[in-house]
């Protein structure tokens, strides 16, 4: 277990040192705080120099989040890696390699947690009139927000797994988490969604009347546009106020436009489709080669992200280049390179995992690096 202490005194020291220096950025802070306070400045220069120390308060928050993350993150490797060395060889040497750990100061990082109590009233004291949970609620928010390990995709992945099993946990509690409330009904959306839909089917009259050609087409094809409407306007307001979640409004679609009889006869009779003669039209367009490309391009992403190719190319990727003209153009290299044996609609789905798993290394401020990107898959 040499090893195992070497590599736990190297985890300890870096942690000290970072330690250290976040203590003494905090107490630099608080006298910059201090003097700004107490020098006699103008308004608008008082804004300014404000807004920046905000800014700097924020980042060394995120800073000591960060590092407190380390802590625990180590922390719950070496327990793992101890659980697993006993399991395989049946020996107890756990405890004594924890025992270890406890005893270092990653292990219970109190320090740390006091450093960030501090900078919480700091903030609070400068921006928040005292009010601490408004400064913590400001502060983890810039900390959900913003990518602060913007050079480490394995690091941000870690991090999201965490985040899944969470959310996992907060569930089994019964408490409604973010994803539940996706799935809400929106009462009052639903309601108008539904009354514009009976509207429509109870007085067609009131707009097909308003058409001047109307008269040009059989009742049964103007039953079926008058039925065909009303789907439309339920499903548009449907999907614009998200009165239900997107997909029960898509899977709505086949059933009700089989059971509206919104399809006409394509024998030239101008007779409303049977059932089965709309099952099988609403199939057809359901199956479409361009949509089926589409759907296929989605499915092999999919693959890419769960087999974590997409990670890989991207990380290759990303050592390669040296600026944001190299990546731009690498990407749109790999761009042209697919759509030379797959469509041309399915090629950008399939980069998509590939793009976004880049884009997540770059800053926060990098947004026109993103539309650039984006818009170079799309020429190429």
């Amino acid at each position: 277990f040499d090893y195992v202490e070497i590599e736990l005194r190297k985890v300890e020291q870096f942690y000290l040192r970072m330690e250290r220096e976040l203590e003494r950025i905090t107490i630099e802070l608080e006298g910059d705080a201090q003097r700004l306070m107490l020098s006699p400045v103008s308004r608008a220069n008082l804004e300014d120099f404000l807004r920046a120390l905000r800014k700097r308060y924020t980042e060394h928050y995120l800073e000591l989040a960060e590092l407190h993350t380390y802590a625990n993150l180590n922390y719950t490797g070496f327990e793992k890696i101890m659980k697993k060395h006993d399991k395989y060889s049946g020996k107890i040497s756990k405890d004594r390699i924890m025992a270890l750990v406890d005893a270092s100061k990653f292990g219970h990082p109190s320090r740390l947690e006091d450093l960030l109590r501090r900078v919480e009233r700091e903030f609070a004291g400068l921006f928040c009139s005292g009010m601490v949970n408004e400064a913590v609620q400001e502060l983890r928010g810039a900390l959900e927000e913003l990518v602060i390990w913007e050079r480490n995709t394995v690091w941000k992945d870690m991090l999201l797994e965490e985040r899944r099993v969470h959310v996992m946990r907060t569930k089994k509690k019964g408490q409604e988490t973010s994803a539940d409330a996706d799935h809400i009904l929106k009462p009052l959306p639903l309601a108008v969604a539904i009354l514009m839909f009976v509207f429509i089917l109870a007085f067609p009259s009131a707009i097909t009347n308003l058409l001047p050609t109307h008269h040009h087409f059989t009742s049964a094809e103007i039953g079926a546009a008058q039925r065909c409407l009303a789907l439309v306007a339920l499903v548009s307001t449907l999907w614009a106020t998200e009165a239900v979640p997107l997909y029960v409004t898509s899977f709505a679609i086949f059933p009700l436009s089989v059971l509206l009889r919104v399809f006409i006869n394509n024998d030239g009779s101008g007779t409303a489709a049977t059932a089965i003669q709309a099952a099988s039209l609403a199939l057809d367009a359901m199956a479409a080669s361009v949509l089926m490309l589409i759907i296929g391009g989605y499915s092999l992403a999919g693959a890419l992200s769960k087999l974590a190719i997409d990670r890989a190319v991207a990380i290759y990727m990303m050592s390669q280049v040296r600026s944001t003209t190299q990546l731009l153009l690498m990407v749109m290299g790999l761009s042209v390179f697919l759509s030379m044996w797959i469509s041309n609609v399915a090629a950008p789905v399939l980069l998509n995992s590939v793009v976004v798993t880049i884009l997540r290394g770059v800053p926060a401020s990098s947004l026109p690096l993103v539309r650039a990107t984006l818009l170079g898959i799309s020429v190429a």
